[in-house]
């Protein structure tokens, strides 16, 4: 393997949730845009070496990106909280006990765009799109300050795509 500094980055990105089959920029971002993407593997154990773990297999995981919307609007509240409703006119948003809600019936497309030298990249390899993401059980916390910045950060999590078994990913979505 040979040392490549164009591999190195830093840098902000877009991001953009399909609203009736349309990719909307969620506007200006804090710099605490997160994804996590993790693993969980279960020990395989022999009586012969008691609980020592043999090996490991995957039991599962879990792909979230966590949002910093620093633009505070109705749209913003409603995508950021699974416990909200926009009206129909996008005049008010109504928050209220949505018990028994399918989190995973919020899901909706979720791309993140590398910003590169203040511009956003149209490389696909600097695209990650999450095929199903929606709010999850998180809380929202806002400050009221007067010297610091509101920021309603919200937690997306993927669900895995019926067709393809995928949570998201990178570059071309066409190659095979």
């Amino acid at each position: 393997m040979t040392l490549d500094a164009r591999n190195l980055e830093v840098g902000p990105a877009n991001v953009y949730l399909e609203e009736s089959g349309v990719d909307v920029l969620l506007g200006y971002l804090g710099e605490d845009l997160t994804l996590e993407m993790a693993s969980t593997a279960s020990p395989l154990t022999g009586a012969q070496k008691g609980e020592t773990p043999l090996d490991k297999v995957i039991s599962g995981g879990s792909f979230k990106l966590t949002v910093p919307f620093k633009e505070i609007t109705l749209e913003n509240f409603s995508r950021a909280f699974p416990n909200s409703t926009l009206t129909g006119d996008k005049a008010r948003v109504d928050f209220l006990p949505r018990v028994g809600l399918s989190m995973r019936s919020l899901a909706k497309k979720l791309t993140l765009k590398k910003i590169i030298g203040g511009v956003e990249s149209t490389q696909a390899k600097d695209h990650l799109v999450i095929l199903e993401a929606s709010p999850v059980d998180g809380s929202v916390s806002i400050v009221f300050s007067p010297t610091g910045q509101r920021v309603i950060k919200a937690t997306f999590e993927g669900w895995p795509d019926d067709e393809t078994g995928r949570w998201a990913f990178m570059g071309d979505e066409l190659s095979s």
